[in-house]
């Protein structure tokens, strides 16, 4: 079929209801016309001859009815499928459309199950809730209006004696004072009045007709009465305050009053008796996000009521591209399809009200805003089809209000699109529309609230702590089944893990307090962790947890250490990062100043290759736990000194920690703190110190279950280079890349250490060139090994980039936290660098690595000017110019011609 260049169908016949088998039959001349011999299309197809070609929603629309229930759509469906969308673009409803095409014949619906009661239970339940929040709110609001002073409004009263539409009472211009026997045989009156009361923490309280206020709630009070006459009715207002208070009435303040009043009740009144005896027949289960926004739906709903000829939607910011998702729409029903799909929130107005905080109003929505205002054709012709009798069909204004949570982040905003009123009239309205905003905030914060509290509940029902030996068990199968999953998935692309989430508690130093009562301290917050409801306590700390993989993560107990959270998952090195710094990073830096013992955690990991390599299964698991129960007892030293040399850049404290914890036991097998104190070595420019610690940490890594020993003999190697010996730093670049092959470290700092010689190299020649002593042929031969250190340089960093482009780590994903100051402090040792003044270069490079201490760009013009400071381009000027750079030469001809495979991606 082709239908590349088909255009929209569109017949020449009124697009009406009466014209509709007129229309049918265009229809069907024009598809037997545009694709002859075609006897069935597919939902594209019919979509695109519609002009409809992104709303696949609208066949299912259609097949409700009982269009195209077939799995392609036969001429004749098509031609009805044609028909109706086109009456429907016109601006005639879809139900009365399909009717007139298909003659009201629709197609069987499964009889069971209905969940017309369910949806019929929540609307009473969500209204309800929406009584006692919008009627107090707004009469607050009406009082406050009314008592300017703040502290007048705590504690008063207000009683709303409705007269109906009486002609002997009219608006008062001032508020006259009233004694308590006349309130009080107001209140006796039937019908009772309306009573609200002010708490203290200007909360209102709604009172129900069989709370009215007794006398002595009265007498303590004093009174003024106000009458405010509106288009409805005549309401007299009896205010109550604990003190004399001055009563503002002008113009402007009775107007919005007069307004919040009809609001409260006739309007409310009338939308809580219909909606309330409404019953609804649908085959929609409720799920869960349309069941929660009822509440934020019955609001537009009342809005698009109060407001005769609006449209009013509620419009959530998101982190998504679009930057808003719309949650409620008073156009669409929550158990029937949108009108328009996706409903795209009008983004220009209610996009930029959500970010800014600003309300914004457009006061007429004509060109050229019906075009700047996205989707806004979809809406208008919604809105036009809604009048009746020639009423709505004038001037529209969009007003969008936003809304903010509690600690004052703008969650979203309140959009409205009604018919256009005088400058007076929609400044009240603003008003109004701006408290229905806060209320909506109110009700999303309390769903997540809710939402939080119903997993937590679900939580604690199915809290289960495994014992140690059924936690070893359930370790066992995961790691069996995350083995048959890594071998049917074939060969590894990526650097996965397996995480796990150790917490445990610390108690300080014996010097720090009574060593009995830490330890006592300790076994008790040890025991705490037993009632930890730990799949909210996760999901509290990472928000965007697959809930799948949640409810399959388990947790076990481990005596004396604390609880070990499996989380069943295996992740990519971005994701684990973003899991250590939602756990170690936030829960290892809160302590009381004064509290002799704190919890911690730690992320463990067991790479993928690892599970997949290993032969038993069972000794895996058994060193996994050998690794938690290592750790634990050095798991606060660890996160101390981790945040003290990686984000505070204080290498001498970290330092410090680092060699206190080698003398407890758990520090005499953990290399992860050796590594640490080779990084602190490295930036204090101490090299034989950093080749101790890193040969301790290589030697302790062998077991690992991470990746630590690629780290660490990565580490030797640099070691070894800064010491001026590189072919011993070759050798272990080497080896780190035959221990992971996949990994992007050995190949990172092998083409930076070709870096480093080479830069050495060319201070040394400017040296000689600037003695004189620098003969043509020397001069030649610098500049080959130079350019053969670069050419290898770029090929390791471009296998290394690579490698982490495959893990998901592309340098495009690291932010820097200031993206001047690094370039400037950069500029600053480049500057001493070239002044030839190494000395204070790595000095100033040192400070400055103090306030990005993970950025490596730092580190490595350190390890240079603090190499040239030493004399080492001297060493490596004489070494790579005499016999040692043949065996150089030689290794570098064999592994770059080669293919170097070990060091370039799969």
């Amino acid at each position: 079929m082709q239908d590349n260049d088909t255009m929209v169908f569109d017949p020449g016949v009124p697009p009406d209801l009466e014209h509709a088998p007129l229309v049918r039959e265009e229809a069907i001349d024009w598809i037997e016309s545009r694709f002859p011999g075609v006897l069935a299309f597919t939902t594209g197809a019919v979509l695109r001859m519609a002009g409809e070609g992104s709303r696949r929603w609208l066949i299912t629309r259609l097949r409700e009815h009982g269009i195209g229930v077939e799995e392609m759509f036969s001429l004749p469906a098509a031609a009805d499928a044609l028909s109706v969308l086109f009456l429907r673009s016109k601006g005639v409803k879809f139900r009365e459309a399909v009717d007139a095409v298909v003659g009201g014949q629709e197609a069987s619906r499964a009889g069971e199950p209905r969940y017309g009661g369910v949806w019929n239970r929540l609307l009473v339940t969500a209204l309800d809730r929406l009584k006692r929040r919008v009627p107090p709110r707004l009469l607050g609001s009406a009082l406050f209006s009314l008592i300017r002073d703040p502290k007048d409004r705590p504690n008063s009263l207000i009683i709303v004696k409705r007269h109906g539409k009486r002609a002997d009472l009219h608006s008062t211009e001032v508020a006259s004072p009233v004694s308590h026997d006349y309130v009080y045989r107001t209140i006796l009156e039937r019908p009772p009045p309306v009573c609200s009361v002010i708490a203290p923490s200007l909360e209102v309280i709604f009172l129900g007709k069989d709370q009215l206020p007794a006398r002595s709630e009265l007498t303590s009070r004093h009174f003024v009465s106000v009458h405010i006459a509106t288009a409805h009715e005549t309401y007299e207002l009896l205010m109550g305050t604990m003190r004399p208070a001055p009563v503002s009435l002008d113009d402007t303040v009775h107007e919005f009053v007069a307004r919040i009043l009809d609001i409260v009740f006739p309007h409310f009144e009338e939308f809580y008796r219909v909606q309330s005896a409404s019953r609804f027949e649908t085959t929609t289960e409720p799920e869960a996000g349309s069941a929660d926004d009822l509440q934020l739906w019955l609001i537009t709903q009342f809005l698009a009521t109060v407001h005769s000829g609006s449209l009013c939607e509620v419009i959530e910011t998101t982190q998504a591209p679009s930057g808003t998702r719309a949650l409620a729409s008073s156009a669409a029903k929550p158990w029937e399809p949108s009108l328009w799909d996706p409903p795209k929130g009008l983004e220009m107005l209610s996009g930029y009200a959500s970010l800014t905080g600003v309300p914004l109003v457009v006061d007429k929505v004509e060109q050229p805003w019906t075009s700047v205002i996205k989707s806004v054709e979809p809406e208008m012709r919604y809105l036009r089809s809604r009048a009746t009798d020639g009423k709505g069909q004038g001037d529209y204004s969009a007003l969008a209000l936003p809304f903010n949570s509690s600690a004052g982040n703008l969650m979203g905003s309140l959009y409205m699109l009604m018919p256009g009123q005088d400058r007076p009239m929609k400044d009240v309205e603003v008003r109004i529309l701006t408290i229905f905003s806060l209320i909506v905030g109110e009700i999303i914060e309390r769903q997540n609230a809710a939402r939080h509290t119903t997993n937590v509940y679900v939580n604690i029902a199915t809290l289960t702590i495994l014992k140690q030996e059924q936690f070893k068990a359930a370790l066992l199968d995961l790691l069996g089944r995350m083995s048959l999953e890594i071998t049917e998935n074939g060969p590894l692309r990526r650097d996965m893990r397996l995480p796990f989430l150790l917490l445990s508690a610390n108690g300080p130093d014996p010097d720090e307090l009574d060593p009995a009562i830490s330890g006592r301290l300790k076994d008790w917050l040890v025991d705490t962790l037993h009632h930890l409801e730990w799949r909210s306590f996760v999901q509290s700390h990472l928000p965007d947890a697959d809930g799948d993989s949640l409810f399959e993560s388990f947790v076990g107990e481990y005596s004396g250490v604390g609880m070990i959270i499996s989380l069943s998952k295996l992740v990519a090195k971005d994701e684990l990062d973003r899991i250590r710094s939602a756990f170690t990073s936030t829960i290892n830096r809160i302590s009381p100043l004064n509290s002799p013992v704190k919890l911690v955690a730690w992320v463990l990991d067991v790479p993928a290759q690892r599970i997949l390599e290993a032969g038993d299964l069972e000794g895996l698991a058994e060193n996994v736990e050998r690794w938690a129960l290592d750790v634990a007892t050095v798991v606060d030293d660890v996160a101390q000194s981790s945040y003290l040399a990686h984000e505070r850049g204080d290498w001498d404290a970290a330092l410090r920690r680092v060699r206190k914890a080698l003398q407890k036991d758990g520090g005499r097998t953990n290399s992860y703190l050796r590594r640490i104190a080779a990084d602190c070595s490295f930036s204090l420019g101490d090299w034989p110190s950093a080749l101790k610690y890193a040969q301790e940490a290589a030697e302790l890594s062998v077991h690992d279950q991470g990746s630590g020993l690629v780290r660490s003999l990565c580490q030797c190697g640099d070691a070894h280079l800064c010491l001026g010996e590189p072919a011993r730093a070759w050798d272990l670049y080497s080896e780190a890349a035959d221990v992971a092959p996949n990994h992007p470290l050995p190949p990172y700092y092998r083409g930076q250490s070709f870096l480093l010689m080479a830069r050495l190299l060319q201070v040394y020649e400017n040296e000689l060139q600037k003695a004189a002593q620098l003969g043509s042929a020397e001069a030649e031969g610098i500049k080959v090994v130079t350019s053969t250190l670069v050419d290898a340089a770029l090929d390791d960093l471009t296998s290394a980039a690579d490698l982490l482009d495959l893990w998901g780590l592309i340098p495009e994903s690291y932010q820097y936290r200031n993206l001047h100051l690094v370039p400037t402090l950069l500029g600053q040792g480049l500057g001493y660098l070239l002044a030839r003044s190494p000395g204070p270069a790595a000095s100033r490079l040192q400070s400055a690595r103090r306030s990005f201490p993970k950025d490596d760009l730092f580190f490595r013009e350190f390890i240079f000017a603090k190499c040239w400071e030493g004399g080492l381009h001297r060493h490596y000027g004489e070494l790579l110019t005499g016999d040692e750079w043949l065996v150089l030469k030689d290794r570098l001809t064999g592994a770059f011609q080669a293919g170097s495979q070990a060091l370039v991606p799969p």
